[in-house]
């Protein structure tokens, strides 16, 4: 058995990308897990345990990929583990974790068992958040299944020898639920392909918003501020929903289902500006992707990512549910082409240096370090 310290990370791994055997995995889904995957192939330091769970898998599975250990455990319905404290996957997690002895757990998230699975382990563990639900249902509307997650938001936190957040934003609502939760930022690189694209906007001005119908992510905002005649000569290209069948839209606000990544980069390469007008968001992607390409946003204050924004400069940072300051901040940044450009180009090496693959492996063998360190005392 190797004698490098070994880090069991727990979370929605998207295995499809690296074994065609496990392409199917529906709960497999957090890309930037990939990149960070990636980002850890030249690390000898580490010996690395990647744990994920399916509800398709009755039994566990294990795999070695380029010096990594990989594990897919059978998982039971979301709805049955929530009500249940997630305690079958728990178990799972705990009977892995105990043939792994690992000296450090990394978990994912606190919307589904990982954080909760970390919390169990008796040793040295770490939280990355994502989405922080208790800030999220303060400032709108969230699902019943997502209210109830978040009551297990604190007590993991405070369980935790450390929790990062990909914003200041999320740290100060992280700070606000576990005052006492020893926290740092460590935020998730953007995929590098989108460094590639290059501008070519559309002849006429064009926006994207790419996101669910979520209602925190409020797409409703954007769908009015495009309907009226102040932006009807802005195009608004809306990713990741299909148009709905009981609605009728004005011809500028285009619906276009589901895209692929590369289709995505094809879009943030013509349009003139991003929009995600979200009511609560620790760090969305597509902000990120955005700005990495050159691609002015337009944000709330309320969206993690407003930190790649700096207002009038690369973008607009508005007050959520603002209708009329979102409308001017349309007008503003697709005004002509050159503004679109200019705003673009704004700080574009910033964001490049801040969400690149080398921050990202740094900061987080930093933070490995430090809490392996710490155990020693």
């Amino acid at each position: 058995m190797s004698t490098k310290p070994r880090i069991a990370i727990i979370g929605d791994f998207p295995i499809g990308l690296i074994n065609e055997q496990y392409k199917d995995i529906k709960s497999a889904n957090a890309k930037w897990m990939h990149t960070f995957f990636q980002s850890l192939q030249d690390v000898e330091q580490f010996e690395f345990h990647w744990i994920m769970l399916d509800k398709a898998y009755k039994t566990r599975n294990y795999f070695q990929y380029q010096g990594h250990h990989f594990y897919v455990l059978p998982g039971a319905r979301l709805t049955i583990g929530l009500y249940t404290a997630y305690l079958y996957d728990r178990i799972q997690i705990w009977k892995c974790l105990k043939s792994i002895k690992p000296n450090l757990v990394h978990s994912w998230g606190t919307e589904r068992s990982f954080g909760l699975a970390a919390k169990d382990f008796s040793g040295k563990k770490l939280l990355s958040a994502q989405g922080i639900l208790t800030a999220y249902k303060q400032r709108g509307p969230i699902s019943a299944f997502e209210r109830k997650q978040s009551l297990y938001e604190k007590g993991t936190f405070r369980a935790m020898n450390m929790v990062t957040a990909e914003s200041p934003w999320a740290l100060e609502r992280i700070k606000e639920i576990a005052p006492n939760v020893n926290s740092r930022l460590w935020e998730y690189a953007a995929d590098a392909s989108f460094l590639s694209e290059e501008r070519k906007l559309t002849k006429s001005p064009s926006c994207l918003l790419a996101g669910s119908r979520a209602p925190i992510k409020n797409v409703d905002l954007a769908i009015q501020a495009f309907s009226s005649s102040s932006l009807q000569h802005v195009t608004l290209y809306v990713a990741g929903q299909d148009k709905p069948a009981d609605k009728k839209y004005p011809d500028n606000i285009i619906f276009l289902g589901y895209l692929t990544r590369e289709k995505i980069k094809e879009y943030l390469g013509k349009v003139w500006a991003l929009v995600h007008p979200s009511l609560a968001d620790s760090c969305p992607n597509i902000v990120k992707e955005a700005r990495i390409i050159g691609v002015p946003a337009i944000v709330t204050r309320d969206c993690g990512a407003k930190q790649y924004v700096e207002h009038l400069k690369s973008g607009c940072v508005v007050e959520p549910n603002n209708l009329e300051q979102f409308i001017q901040a349309v007008q503003v940044v697709t005004s002509n082409e050159e503004t679109s450009l200019q705003m673009g180009s704004y700080g574009v090496d910033f964001c490049r240096k801040a969400l690149s693959v080398d921050t990202m492996r740094t900061t987080i063998l930093d933070i490995y370090n430090y809490i392996l360190k710490e155990s020693q005392k």
